[in-house]
């Protein structure tokens, strides 16, 4: 080889030596122990030895400062060819290295020979340079970009890490990993570190915790001069937050708008030029029945087509860029759509370059609205035949409507806008005295008199009509006729529109009133005169109830006082029989009066606040007396629910239900009569609220026949004509009952009863006071608990039996029914031998066989039922002479009628034994009142209890003795007498005035407890003296103290029609009380007044 000679040639000889010295060459030679052999040249300048000294060194030893350039030498000794920039103090020396061969091919050596390039100046500005390119380079780059040698130690980094990265401290000089991790330890999945492993560029994507920003980074390997040795890094990192966030968005609308594709239900694909199917949604897939994805296919292949359809002109899209819509119609032997009509609309999808790249095209099916415009298409061709068929009709109907507005009865006549007459009938001209001629074309109002035209508003209506604004106008006016008379007319005038809504003409037509007008002149005088006649019917109606009931009041008085006085059986008979005569035609006056109300109109309703339960029981004991006498039961039940305060009108209540359960008594001869109260529904009106209370009277009777049910309810009619003779009435009781129902917002009706007898029921509309109480199932009352006490019931009447067992399930009590003495002790026995005794008793005294007060002084008297309670139920009769015996055998005493509040007032007494102060003790007053009515037994029985009177009761005015002194005004000799004879029974003085004058003169003159006030007196009646005594004592300063302060006044009529109550308290009287004057009811209502004097 060329060096191994040049090595045996040079060996030792200088003249090499001076070459080396003369040139900028260097040479180094070392053998295969790597000893060095010779040097020369440049590369003495490295290693600071003599050429000399460097002989016999190994290449270690030579180049300890840089082990680099031994391992290339080394490397030539194994026969690999190389080179290497070496750079000292003063200069870059090239060296390159080149193994030895001797002629056979082995290894003697290697040879080491360098070029210097440039000096160490040059050397070093080239190398600036370089680096300041670098900088630059760095710099400048928008990513951050970081130099690392292979101990991952930071030698370079632009100014974007810098900032990205900045907390005060320099980054070149660290290790990557401590310096912006803060770790110990290389981070796991490391780009950098990947790029040592595997030397080749890494690419990654983390989300930095520090930043909170997502970083990409791209890692490249460095390679050492030969490109073999991995030396370092190069990491640029970039920060794709808004890049992930935009593309999380378009990611978001890119499935928002895939759901909407795939959620149209037309047929959407979208195609390029060459009708390949980019994309379809589902529709469309199922269109032609496929069921696979359609993208990359032709569209026309899916129809079965080896070229566009005949039909499609989606190709205008891309030629005209512009949408094109087109209908087609599948074949009728089409496999999956026979006979579809189809909508096509194909629109462009352009580029941003405004090239067309695609087009969207939408398939519909509009069939049904094909069929649609079909059937529209077809309506308006019948439509327009019928049009131009109807014109026809008109055309040819013309002329006859001119002849039937020529020939019509009804005067009419057309004007132009301007109000010239343009048409009239002959009816107009006939009624008018015009001619034809005389009319038309002349202004309209040529038929208005002066004083129309005269009025301010004339011009201004007139303005209206012709503009439009008054489509349609009538008056009751006036119009001339040809001969100046005044007709009077009812004038219609019309605006006729034509097709853009201006007035063409005005219809009008002229009603001849003249004639009606004088009749309803004559109606109007015929009424007035029949409101005349109604009030003189009034004022008679009143003056005849004023003068029967005069009488009549004498009558039933007189005979009430027979009565109460020392009459042989004879004697009394007959007094009975005429206070039952007078009694029973004061009910005929009664009825006759209220139905001559109704015919008229002028019965009213008033609406007032009333107790419902204590007017139900108040009826029921009107009626007690009228049911003992037929030997019946009479009972009344209030159901759950019921409003106790109420808003309607009582007494008319009263009045329906002392006819219905008149009836039942009058037409029922054994067993009883039964009252149920409840409630149907509850309804608001105006935020009040309402209940439609229903009455029902059932009673054991002799029912009413089917086929004669149609006569109740009607005016003087009854079921059987013979009922007249044998049970008496009117007749009006039903049909009064009926209208006043109706007139009350209810209903009313009958029902026969399955066991016989009937059922009369009604119901009216009621308000219920706000917090009104109610009557509710009681369970349990204090500490006494009503629920599963055992009651027995001994009694015979299955209507009391009904009401009662009813009543106390009710309260949750346990009820056996025993119908004789028998077997009521038997049921006693066996309870108690059960251990289950009867807690309560209750007994009807009125039992068949035996009284009732015999069982229950058997039951006191034997040991085993001493805690037993027993109440007594007795009826409305004078045998029973005194209480000793029944109060020493039971625990309370009931009076018939019974009712729900007494009866649980005396269970919840007898219970828990105690008196229930206050209202069981004018309950149990009440019914001994009425059990024993001679007047020595009922005085024995208020000593016997010593009943108390207030003091207040006696703090009325008096006389010396400390009587009250009562003034009677009143003119009629047998009243005078009557109320006098009461008055003097109960107690009480009095004085008798024969008119007003007189009793204004006594009042003046002395003091008066009270005054009973006549309405209907001579001279001066009941109001008018009234109206003078409360003037007397509004100017009582002149009056002595003795006779200062106001005298209560009640009043006394017989007054049935307008004597209402309201005049009586509008002239200053206090109370009211009606004739016939009834004994109780006149004494009730002065107790009510002596007590508030003084």
């Amino acid at each position: 080889m060329l060096f191994h000679s040049t090595h045996t040639l040079l060996s030792g000889s200088d003249i090499l030596e001076r070459l080396l010295c003369n040139h900028r060459m260097s040479i180094l030679v070392i053998d295969v122990e790597a000893r060095v052999t010779l040097i020369g040249g440049k590369l003495l300048e490295l290693v600071d030895y003599s050429s000399a000294d460097c002989l016999g060194k190994t290449v270690d030893e030579l180049f300890s400062f840089d082990p680099g350039i031994a391992v290339y030498y080394r490397r030539a000794l194994q026969g690999v060819a190389d080179k290497l920039i070496v750079i000292n103090e003063r200069n870059q020396v090239e060296i390159h290295f080149e193994p030895i061969r001797n002629d056979e091919g082995h290894l003697v050596g290697a040879l080491g020979y360098d070029l210097v390039l440039a000096d160490r100046e040059r050397l070093l500005q080239a190398q600036q340079e370089r680096e300041r390119q670098l900088a630059e380079l760095l710099d400048n780059s928008i990513d951050g970009v970081l130099l690392l040698d292979c101990r991952y130690v930071i030698k370079r980094s632009n100014a974007v890490v810098e900032k990205m990265y900045n907390d005060g401290r320099p980054l070149a000089g660290h290790i990557c990993y401590q310096r912006i991790r803060g770790r110990s330890k290389i981070c796991k999945q490391c780009p950098v570190a990947e790029v040592f492993r595997t030397k080749t560029a890494v690419t990654a994507q983390f989300f930095d915790e520090g930043l909170k920003r997502y970083i990409a980074v791209h890692a490249a390997p460095l390679f050492d001069d030969r490109g073999e040795e991995v030396i370092g890094a190069l990491e640029t990192l970039r920060d794709v937050t808004q890049v992930i966030e935009y593309a999380h968005q378009i990611k978001s609308q890119e499935l928002l708008v895939n759901d909407i594709f795939s959620s149209i239900r037309d047929s959407v694909f979208i195609i390029n030029s060459d009708f390949t199917i980019l994309r379809a949604n589902p529709a469309f897939e199922a269109l032609r029945g496929c069921g696979l994805p359609l993208a990359g296919r032709k569209c026309y292949e899916i129809t079965g087509l080896d070229g566009p359809c005949p039909y499609c002109e989606v190709y205008k899209v891309f030629t005209n860029r512009e949408a094109v819509v087109f209908v087609h119609q599948q074949p009728e032997d089409d496999a999956f759509l026979p006979g579809q009509w189809q909508e096509h609309s194909c629109h462009p999808v352009v580029s941003e370059d405004g090239d067309v790249t695609a087009a969207v095209c939408i398939i519909r099916d509009i069939t049904d609205r094909k069929a649609d415009e079909e059937a529209q298409e077809r309506h308006r061709n019948e439509l327009e035949m019928k049009v131009r068929e109807r014109t026809r009709e008109l055309k040819k109907s013309e002329s006859t409507m001119q002849a039937i507005l020529l020939n019509s009865n009804v005067p009419i006549l057309f004007t132009d806008p301007a109000q010239r007459i343009v048409f009239v009938n002959s009816a107009l001209l006939e009624i008018m005295g015009y001619e034809e001629k005389d009319l038309l074309g002349n202004d309209v109002v040529m038929l208005y008199p002066n004083k129309i035209k005269r009025y301010r508003n004339f011009e201004i209506l007139r303005k209206r009509i012709v503009s439009g604004r008054l489509e349609k106008y009538r008056t009751i006016t006036q119009l001339l006729r040809k001969d100046g008379g005044l007709i009077d007319v009812d004038l219609n005038i019309a605006s006729v529109f034509d097709e853009h809504g201006n007035v063409m003409a005005l219809v009008m037509a002229v009603l001849d009133i003249t004639k009606t007008l004088q009749t309803l002149e004559a109606l109007k005088m015929a009424r007035q005169q029949a409101e005349e006649a109604s009030i003189a019917k009034s004022q008679f109606l009143a003056t005849m109830s004023h003068e029967i009931r005069t009488p009549l009041n004498g009558v039933i008085g007189l005979t009430d006082l027979l009565l109460h006085s020392d009459l042989d059986d004879r004697q009394r008979n007959y007094a009975q029989l005429a206070q039952a005569s007078g009694t029973y035609l004061l009910t005929l006056i009664n009825d006759i009066l209220d139905f001559s109300k109704i015919e008229a109109g002028k019965l009213e309703i008033i609406d007032a606040p009333f107790d419902l339960i204590e007017m139900v029981e108040s009826v029921l004991g009107i009626l007690a007396a009228k049911a003992q006498d037929s030997h019946l039961e009479l009972c009344g039940l209030f159901l759950s629910g019921l409003p106790r305060h109420v808003v309607g009108d009582g007494d008319r209540i009263r009045q329906i239900l002392v006819n219905f359960i008149g009836n039942a008594v009058k037409f029922t001869s054994k067993g009883g009569v039964k009252l149920v109260v409840a409630v149907e529904t509850w309804f608001d009106v105006d935020k009040k609220s309402y209940c439609m209370v229903r009455f029902e009277v059932s009673d054991t009777g002799i029912g009413v026949p089917e086929e004669s049910a149609h006569r109740l309810f009607h005016s003087f009619s009854q079921v059987d004509a013979s009922h007249m003779k044998k049970y008496g009435g009117t007749g009006l009781g039903l049909a009064i009952s009926k209208e006043l129902v109706q007139l009350m917002g209810g209903d009313i009706g009958h029902r026969t009863n399955e066991h016989g007898g009937s059922t009369f029921w009604f119901t009216v509309p009621l308000q219920a006071e706000q917090d009104a109480e109610t009557v509710e199932n009681v369970l349990r009352h204090g500490s006494l608990e009503f629920k599963d006490i055992p009651v027995l019931v001994v009694d015979d009447n299955i209507v009391l039996n009904d009401v009662l067992r009813h009543q106390l399930n009710e309260w949750g009590m346990l009820v056996a029914i025993a119908r004789n003495k028998a077997e009521a002790l038997a049921m006693l026995k066996c309870a108690h031998a059960d251990a289950r005794p009867f807690r309560l008793v209750i007994i009807d005294n009125d039992l068949e066989g035996s009284p009732g007060i015999e069982l229950a002084e058997e039951i006191a008297s034997c040991d085993d039922f001493l805690a037993i309670g027993m109440i007594l139920l007795t009826p409305l009769s004078n045998e029973f002479e005194g209480p000793s015996i029944p109060l020493r055998y039971v625990d309370k005493i009931i009076g018939k009628p019974l009712t729900g509040s007494t009866l649980f007032n005396s269970v919840l007494s007898v219970l828990t034994d105690k008196v229930i102060v206050g209202a069981d003790r004018t309950d149990l007053l009440q019914t001994m009142k009425q059990t024993w009515v001679k007047e020595r037994t009922f005085q024995k029985i208020l000593d016997d209890f010593s009943v108390e009177r207030d003091v207040d009761d006696m703090a009325a005015e008096t006389c010396d003795d400390g009587t009250p002194v009562i003034l009677i005004a009143e003119d009629n000799r047998v009243n005078q007498i009557v109320v006098s004879e009461i008055l003097a029974q109960a107690g009480f003085r009095y004085e008798i005035a024969g008119h007003g004058e007189k009793v204004c003169e006594a009042v003046a003159a002395r003091v008066f407890s009270l005054v009973l006030m006549d309405c209907q007196m001579p001279i001066m009646d009941g109001f008018q003296a009234t109206d003078m005594i409360r003037r007397m004592e509004r100017g009582q300063e002149t009056r002595s103290p003795a006779h200062r302060g106001r005298i209560p006044i009640i009043a006394l009529t017989a007054n049935a029609t307008d004597g209402d109550e309201s005049r009586c308290f509008l002239s200053g009287m206090d109370d009211y009380c009606s004739k016939p004057i009834h004994a109780e009811k006149l004494i009730s209502v002065i107790r009510k007044w002596l007590p508030t004097i003084g």
